[in-house]
């Protein structure tokens, strides 16, 4: 090949480069064709080349061709093509590195045959150019985001509109267990658990929304029938013209985390029961209520005492299995070198992750216990020993009976954790149990009860007969901020002066008079206590608090959950209320009518006990709401007097409103009132007579009078009958006891008061004041 000069030479005129030119030129302004002499000189530059290096055809033209635009990393590369088209060959490279007159570089797709001269000789090159920066720079992604996808730990999968999956990466192939050849094409409902079809159709309907689906928390099936929790992004997918033709799918498998998650909130749940009573005979049957059938179709606890196996739970979901099993222990006595009894001596866990049906044969003694075991069923098991120290108590035992559940390798770790503080807590209580009982007997017994409440998570505390300090464990000086070398001695009183005012203060006078155990709760330090108070035999007393705050928060949730139900019968009593309403308008049989009616009054009775509950549940959570707006007070008095005489023939309810202008209440609400010191001044009036309201405006006040001359309350019910669930003791009148909170919640709810007068066998008057001022 001859040398490139950079020597300026003449441009070689159209005409003589002939028809090569005209016709690569005809191509598109989108190529960019060059012809450049064998010394490198251009002599031809098109439109297009300008777009492509940036340069004009005026600066181009006669500059040499591999300095002007021929990136250096790819000079070598340039000095090839021109060897092979003097060869003759036509040669197409589809990614050359060229450098634009800006500086910038580009990759361009080129094609270069040989220019030649009329007498066909080969005088240089004729080079058709086309950018395919971006083109490349795509189909680059592309390959990274295929790598990516294929290597993502991730299940990456897409599927159409129809639900068939169209793609399915290495790590959808790993989670899900089916290869890729055994998914494509199919429906991916094969990998949604039975009962998911209301799932499987929101998520296509979101797809087609156009809406994304981000970390959404479910339960996908394996190959084999093995249920899984995923975590799920998913995503539309368009074509070019933005139309949503599938979606692609992010799977992360979380089952570990989930079962890491709920292993944990299981250890706290039992943690919780575990401290909640000493009792550990109730408390291990609410640790079975808890792992049946969470954990295991069979749960079972052996413990050792006197050297003796006892077993002291065994829970099944049904009853009649439970008794199965007991039979069958009494009639074929547990094998004292296997299950528990192995492991109660040995100390060692023991895990039978698949227990097969040959398993079984060999463990049965004949036929009927063969025929007995499979009806009770065994699939899995494991057995874990209950260790305190190197101390063994005894022996817990999970079994799965239904096909297909199995324990993991995961769950010996979490069932030592559970076992390990059920061994602990039994081994608490056996020494509480103990000390409780000898501690106003054996003062010897004295320093054993000492080190084994310093080491308890409750607090102690004893005072001597004139109420000085003379013990407080480590959590007694947390909870009551102080120090016992700081108190010892000091008298409780001259500690906390305002103590006098609690409860507590009464209880524990009373342990000191009457030399009496008591057990009472009581709210102190932002915590609830159960607290045992006993006498000691020096004359003072002995505390024991118990954190009972769990208890409680457990206790709120259930109100919660009455507060729901309450909620959720109103609907299907309203709607009794309305057809029976419905039929007394249709019926015209006296009888039917009579019973109509009947039920019509006992429907209303429920509706309203039923309305009450849902009061207390939101008062109780600060939830009463008010919609105040200006009502006539006065009007619906009158409304109230009118329909509650209709309910009763003994009793004329007179009414006396001295009111202007409207008040500003929740009008329903103030009725709710009304209506129940109505009803109250009826009921409690049974042998009739008047009821008198009288409703006034003194000052700022509207003021209400519900006036009866029945039977009248005793001064200590009177201090009382405001109270949540008070009812009269031996009353003769049924109720919950509620009604009178009810009203006086929503009364203080305005800014108001209520109280009562009241004299035995002379009536009773409620009176109950709203501070709002009256529009005129």
């Amino acid at each position: 090949m001859r040398k490139m000069s950079s020597k300026k030479q003449p441009i070689i005129p159209l005409n003589v480069l002939g028809a090569q030119i005209l016709d690569a030129v005809k191509l598109s302004d989108d190529n960019g064709v060059i012809a450049y002499l064998l010394s490198g000189q251009i002599v031809f530059w098109n439109r297009g080349a300008e777009q492509i290096y940036g340069y004009s055809s005026s600066e181009a033209l006669g500059k040499n061709f591999m300095n002007l635009v021929v990136a250096k990393e790819n000079r070598n590369k340039f000095q090839m093509i021109i060897k092979r088209v003097l060869k003759g060959e036509r040669v197409s490279e589809h990614s050359l590195l060229r450098r634009t007159k800006s500086g910038a570089h580009k990759f361009v797709s080129l094609t270069a045959s040989g220019l030649r001269d009329n007498a066909g000789k080969i005088i240089g090159v004729l080079s058709i150019a086309r950018d395919v920066s971006e083109q490349l720079k795509t189909y680059q992604d592309k390959l990274r985001m295929a790598a990516s996808v294929e290597s993502s730990e991730d299940a990456i999968y897409g599927r159409d509109l129809s639900g068939r999956i169209t793609s399915w990466n290495e790590g959808a192939e790993k989670i899900y267990g089916y290869s890729r050849e055994e998914v494509l094409g199919k429906d991916s409902k094969l990998i949604f658990p039975e009962n998911s079809k209301g799932q499987y159709n929101k998520l296509r309907e979101s797809i087609k929304r156009d809406e994304a689906i981000r970390n959404f928390e479910t339960v996908r099936v394996r190959k084999g029938g093995k249920r899984i929790m995923v975590s799920l992004t998913v995503s539309p997918i368009k074509d070019d013209r933005g139309n949503i033709i599938g979606c692609s799918v992010v799977a992360r498998d979380i089952t570990e985390k989930k079962i890491a998650e709920q292993s944990q909130e299981m250890l706290s749940k039992a943690s919780k029961l575990l401290a909640s009573s000493l009792d550990y005979g109730k408390t291990l049957k609410e640790i079975a209520r808890l792992i049946v059938p969470k954990l295991a179709d069979w749960f079972a606890i052996d413990l050792i005492v006197d050297g003796k196996r006892e077993m002291a739970v065994l829970a099944h979901q049904d009853p009649k299995m439970v008794k199965l099993a007991l039979m069958l222990r009494t009639k074929y006595p547990l094998n004292e070198s296997s299950g528990a009894s192995r492991v109660m001596k040995t100390g060692k866990a023991e895990f039978y992750p698949v227990i097969t049906s040959e398993m079984i044969e060999a463990h049965a003694k004949d036929a009927e216990h063969l025929r007995l075991i499979k009806k009770i069923g065994f699939s899995s098991a494991i057995v874990v020993p209950l260790k305190v120290h190197s101390t063994i108590l005894g022996a817990m035992t999970l079994v799965y009976s239904t096909a297909g559940k199995h324990y993991t390798q995961a769950d010996p770790v979490f069932l030592e954790e559970l076992a390990r503080r059920i061994a602990t807590a039994i081994d608490n209580a056996r020494h509480y149990a103990t000390a409780e009982h000898e501690l106003s007997e054996r003062s010897a017994m004295e320093e054993k009860l000492r080190q084994f409440i310093e080491s308890t998570s409750d607090a102690f505390v004893s005072f001597d007969k004139e109420w000085r300090y003379t013990y407080m464990n480590k959590n007694a000086e947390y909870y009551e901020g102080v120090k016992f070398e700081d108190v010892q001695g000091k008298v409780i009183w001259e500690m906390f002066p305002e103590s006098r005012n609690k409860l507590f203060y009464e209880k524990y006078h009373e342990v000191m008079k009457a030399r009496k155990k008591i057990e009472f709760e009581e709210f102190l330090q932002n915590k609830w206590f159960e607290i045992r108070a006993y006498p000691v035999k020096d004359g003072g007393i002995a505390l024991h608090y118990n954190d009972i705050t769990g208890r409680k928060l457990d206790e709120q949730r259930k109100d919660e959950f009455i507060s729901m139900a309450s909620h959720e019968l109103k609907t299907p009593i309203t709607s009794i209320k309305l057809y029976t309403e419905l039929l007394l308008k249709k019926v015209k049989d006296k009888t039917a009518t009579q019973h109509l009616s009947s039920m019509f009054e006992q429907v209303n009775r429920l509706s309203k006990l039923i309305n009450d509950l849902l009061d207390v549940s939101r008062i109780q959570a600060g939830k009463l709401i008010f919609k105040k707006q200006f009502f006539d007070l006065g009007l619906l008095i009158a409304d109230i007097a009118e329909i509650l005489g209709k309910t009763s023939k003994k009793h004329s309810i007179i009414t006396s409103v001295h009111l202007a202008g409207k008040v500003w209440g929740d009008k329903d609400r103030v009725g709710q009132v009304i209506i129940n010191l109505i009803g109250n001044a009826i009921k409690y009036s049974p042998s009739g007579g008047d009821i008198i309201i009288v409703a006034s405006k003194i000052k700022d006040n509207v003021i209400v009078n519900v006036q009866d001359f029945g039977i009248g309350l005793y001064s200590h019910d009177k201090d009382r009958i405001f109270e949540r669930f008070y009812q009269i003791k031996g009353g003769t009148f049924p109720g919950l006891g509620i009604g009178l909170y009810i009203a006086k919640m929503i009364v203080e709810g305005h800014g108001g008061k209520i109280e009562v007068k009241s004299r035995v066998n002379e009536g009773s008057t409620f009176i109950f004041t709203l501070p709002q001022h009256m529009s005129m």
